[in-house]
């Protein structure tokens, strides 16, 4: 298979396994957290292992090759111009922090967005769909994902999932 036509699968099998996961989330949703039957957990679960494995494929696929006479990027995001896979990798980080992990705590945390921000995001019962959406709204706007993670780091000051951004984003 030609390298071009590699890199259109992976993205369709990508936006097919994503299109899966709103749904199985949505459906999860529906349960609430504690009344998730065990094999639509582990569905989601694997669902959402197959989306990052995906996303790392096209991520990986999508690069250009590098030259010998290009220096390379020191690996922190730009939180001004960010990747998808960056953003991607953002969300998952975010994943794990104790103010992203409810509907009550992530709302918290965008009070303390600008409400030009914090209004233009959709509101979602199912957390993964809920912080892709935060990130996205807040990549749309001037200086948002820094916003963001201030907010956050408001909340999850000193854990270890903060200090996993904080490592991210080269701030440690």
């Amino acid at each position: 298979m030609s390298e071009n036509l590699q890199k259109q699968y992976l993205k369709k099998t990508l936006e097919m396994a994503e299109r899966a996961l709103g749904i199985l989330e949505v459906k999860a949703a529906a349960y609430g957290t504690l009344n998730i039957p065990a094999h639509v957990q582990i569905e989601l679960e694997d669902q959402r292992t197959l989306v990052n494995n995906l996303r790392a494929q096209v991520a990986q696929a999508t690069q250009p090759t590098p030259k010998s006479n290009v220096s390379q990027p020191s690996g922190k995001p730009d939180l001004d111009n960010p990747s998808q896979a960056e953003l991607d990798q953002l969300v998952e980080l975010l994943l794990k922090c104790g103010s992203m992990q409810s509907m009550d705590k992530r709302s918290l945390v965008l009070s303390r967005l600008k409400s030009d921000i914090a209004n233009k995001i959709p509101a979602s019962n199912a957390t993964h769909q809920h912080v892709v959406l935060i990130v996205n709204t807040c990549n749309d706007s001037s200086n948002g994902l820094s916003q963001l993670i201030e907010a956050v780091r408001y909340f999850d000051k000193g854990t270890k999932a903060m200090g996993a951004i904080d490592a991210y984003l080269g701030n440690s």
